[in-house]
């Protein structure tokens, strides 16, 4: 991964824990780094702001380099929740 992730840095959340108001993407704040796995993925706990809806926490989620590869990791479980950096615009 070329970034490495720290507390207070911004990332983008996919799937369960960001969904409302019509979106499954949200922001959410790093507020720990437990540390990196061997398949590249990063397992942070998150502070996550949903589109109209109440903050949350979200513990031990995997956190990738974009968003098609934190896709992928959460396909065909409803459940799941993954972040990504944002992409550079």
């Amino acid at each position: 991964m070329s970034q490495t992730p720290s507390v207070c840095r911004i990332v983008a959340v996919v799937g369960f824990e960001a969904r409302n108001n019509g979106t499954d993407v949200a922001p959410a704040i790093i507020t720990r780094v437990w540390g990196e796995r061997p398949d590249g993925a990063w397992t942070v706990n998150l502070r996550v702001f949903p589109d109209a809806g109440i903050e949350r926490n979200a513990t031990s989620i995997l956190l990738w380099p974009d968003e098609d590869t934190a896709r992928q990791a959460i396909e065909g479980n409803s459940l799941a929740t993954a972040a990504h950096w944002p992409a550079r615009v």
